[in-house]
């Protein structure tokens, strides 16, 4: 069997913080007329005391399951699924299958060991795990599996953050992601309450043929397997039954929705302890999604220059999954000048055109030795590449030092200088 040594600890951790208290402050007041050493000691052992009740003790189950002495059949129990509880006897070597997992497996479905409401509340991050492996190998849910975990995913709040997203990062990524959405929404709503109001919400729009969810959960499965891209498709909609209004001929619209969104994602990724790295990159998307400008070359440069180079070449993308999700008629119409905008995206990133400050070919040096001082520099250098990324002035060297001549000589800059 498996004995909990955390359900002991915890209790006899407790009292060692009380018993360590006492001792600590006997120790500190001089209640009784004890020696300096006799304090010195008892303070010392109740500091030990309430450090060694501290200590992070591996996390055991507290579940206790009686099994057989001896049963191999037993200890396989604690595998989640049937296709993962096959082992290799310890003295043949005979493949033991004693709950049928390779049966699963050639029917790829996926199914809890025994009772599956058991083997959730031993672990109810098995859920996830098992909505995990669903999404990443295509594998179906059984039945009687897939209803326990609809009945039971409540416990799944109980369970820290950090486990929570590791798992949704894995299953984000998986190849069938958007079959485990609109499958098991109620489950991801466990853990992330602002996709529920999306589920089966009419959006009452002739672009749309699917309710939010549906068409949050498809666009999601379009974008590449990158935890940036995925993520903001998740989040992109989530605003959109806030924001409802419909105008006189019955038609929904959702002004205000992308910046609504880009609430709730902040909320969402506050709760699951998103590291800043992706946190910042996903609302690095956000921040563009409605973002408008035709497939033409100075347009793409210049928003290219002001988002950044790899967040106009996800903003492409995204653009193309979003319409993807909508309503098939007209579809290859609004996909039209994305894929256009795309191809022009290609042609300036293989020509290593400049999109930053960094990469202009002269620097704030040359334009001191020009006459320039202060925040004339900065603001010379930015005006600079605006006109490159507007595809008005060649980024070579010399090109920029004639430009930035005329306009030091125009006095550019000198008013902002004279007012700091």
């Amino acid at each position: 069997g498996r004995f909990s040594f955390l359900s002991l600890w915890t209790p006899a951790s407790n009292l060692l913080t009380c018993m360590g208290m006492v001792l600590l402050l006997l120790g500190l007041t001089q209640l009784f007329r004890w020696r300096r050493r006799s304090r010195f000691l008892l303070a010392g052992g109740g500091a030990f005391l309430i450090l060694l009740s501290l200590i992070p003790w591996p996390h055991f189950s507290t579940e206790y399951i009686q099994f057989s002495v001896g049963s191999a059949d037993a200890a396989l129990i604690w595998d989640q699924d049937a296709v993962y509880a096959v082992d290799t006897g310890y003295e043949d070597g005979a493949l033991s299958d004693p709950f049928g997992g390779r049966k699963d497996l050639a029917e790829k479905t996926l199914r809890c060991v025994g009772n599956a409401r058991v083997r959730f509340e031993e672990d109810a991050l098995r859920m996830l795990r098992l909505l995990r492996f669903a999404a990443v190998l295509g594998f179906s849910v059984e039945k009687e599996t897939a209803r326990a975990a609809r009945e039971a995913c409540a416990r799944l709040r109980t369970i820290a953050a950090e486990r929570v997203y590791a798992e949704l990062n894995k299953l984000l990524c998986g190849e069938n992601v958007t079959k485990v959405l609109l499958s098991f929404p109620e489950v991801l709503g466990a853990v992330i309450p602002e996709i529920l109001p999306c589920v089966g919400f009419d959006q009452r729009n002739p672009h749309h043929c699917y309710d939010v969810w549906e068409h949050t959960a498809r666009s999601v499965g379009f974008v590449p397997p990158q935890w940036e891209l995925r993520w903001t498709m998740l989040f992109h909609d989530l605003g959109k039954p806030l924001c409802l209004s419909i105008d006189k001929n019955g038609v929904g619209h959702f002004y205000g929705h992308t910046a609504r969104s880009a609430e709730l994602a902040e909320t969402i990724m506050e709760n699951l302890r998103f590291e800043k790295e992706l946190r910042t990159q996903v609302r690095a998307q956000l921040a563009c999604f409605d973002d408008m400008f035709p497939p033409e070359r100075a347009a793409i440069h210049r928003e290219m220059a002001k988002r950044g180079r790899e967040v106009v070449g996800n903003l492409l993308l995204t653009k193309l999954a979003d319409n993807a999700a909508k309503a098939p008629a007209g579809l290859e119409r609004a996909q039209k000048p994305w894929r256009a905008a795309q191809d022009v995206y290609d042609a300036l990133v293989s020509e290593g055109a400049c999109c930053a400050i960094g990469e202009l070919a002269i620097s704030g040096e040359d334009l001191l030795s020009l006459g320039f001082a202060g925040k004339a520099v900065g603001l010379t250098l930015h005006k600079l590449l605006d006109e490159v990324a507007a595809e008005k002035l060649e980024n070579t060297h010399q090109a920029l030092l004639t430009r930035a001549q005329r306009l030091h000589r125009s006095g550019f800059g000198a008013e902002k200088q004279e007012g700091k």
